[in-house]
């Protein structure tokens, strides 16, 4: 159903702040302010990173591109069927048309076609990436999320690694390793991820946040599943922001098996220690708004 991670829209408590470390560290450009909005990208797309004004940190949603007016009639078809209910159909800025949903689980997604594009040449400070990554949401269940996912957005599983409570899955809608992860922990969203060109990046994202008193919160390091190498560090907001390289592209498709990994320190971090052990508790909900929009569904 979807062909990509296009966008994370996450409210914030000080939207100025978190602009600013948009652009001036995590490389983006500011392209629109409409009402409590200010859209940001990394290349030609209108956004790919939504900030709203709020009272407190959360996920309005999580976005993935379809394939045109028919991509999204066919999901619209397919969320029916699932007794799925729409919550929303957003006249979002910058896109041509789009429907927001809930999964089981509680995790808003928004699927849309027909987004506008620009020139994509900027002079970026901080670290400009390549392409928005993925996401990564936590759940209670994540043997069902995956079920979900799996059956009725047509996700494929990559990677599981066998923890307790159902698994850490990672799954991919199109060649990247992963475009969403479902990671074991109370239903909400743990981080969002930036693609960049190379381990140099990296080096010099830390060399940037040293000089603003920030610092990473894990890494570097290499994931043993999708084999990529890894920083994450805290956002002005208190979300959890992943930067990578070197992610597995998947080639033999669909004849790729599922990974099994073990529930083990170097499934993680081939190169390292395991984060702190309250990294998974940074996890963050999704709005209180998307959630009495599912509960009156």
């Amino acid at each position: 159903m979807f062909i990509r991670a296009g966008h994370l829209a996450l409210r914030v408590p000080d939207i100025e702040a978190s602009v600013a470390h948009a652009t001036q560290i995590m490389g983006l450009r500011e392209v629109e302010r409409a009402g409590d909005s200010v859209y940001l990208t990394c290349g030609p797309e209108h956004h790919t990173l939504e900030l709203i004004a709020g009272d407190e940190t959360s996920v309005d949603h999580m976005a993935f591109e379809v394939a045109g007016a028919e991509g999204l009639a066919r999901l619209r078809e397919r969320l029916e069927s699932e007794i799925v209910p729409i919550l929303d159909e957003p006249v979002e800025t910058g896109v041509a048309d789009a429907i927001r949903f809930a999964s089981p689980a509680g995790h808003v997604y928004e699927a849309y076609h027909g987004m506008d594009t620009g020139d994509a040449s900027y002079d970026a400070a901080g670290v400009r990436p390549q392409l928005f990554g993925h996401f990564t949401a936590t759940a209670e269940d994540t043997a069902a999320a995956r079920e979900f996912n799996e059956r009725v957005l047509g996700f494929k599983t990559s990677d599981v690694i066998h923890t307790p409570g159902g698994g850490f899955v990672f799954m991919r809608c199109n060649a990247l390793h992963h475009s969403l992860a479902i990671a074991p922990g109370k239903n909400g969203f743990h981080h969002y991820a930036w693609q960049v060109q190379s381990v140099t990046d990296l080096g010099r994202l830390g060399d940037i946040l040293d000089t603003r008193d920030v610092r990473f919160v894990w890494g570097p390091g290499r994931h043993g599943p999708g084999d990529n190498i890894f920083t994450y560090h805290l956002d002005p907001a208190g979300a959890v922001v992943e930067h990578y390289t070197d992610m597995e592209i998947v080639i033999d498709e669909p004849g790729r098996p599922v990974i099994d990994w073990p529930d083990a320190p170097r499934t993680m971090n081939m190169w390292g220690p395991l984060p702190a052990e309250d990294f998974l508790a940074l996890a963050i909900s999704f709005t209180d708004r998307a959630k009495r929009t599912v509960g009156a569904g």
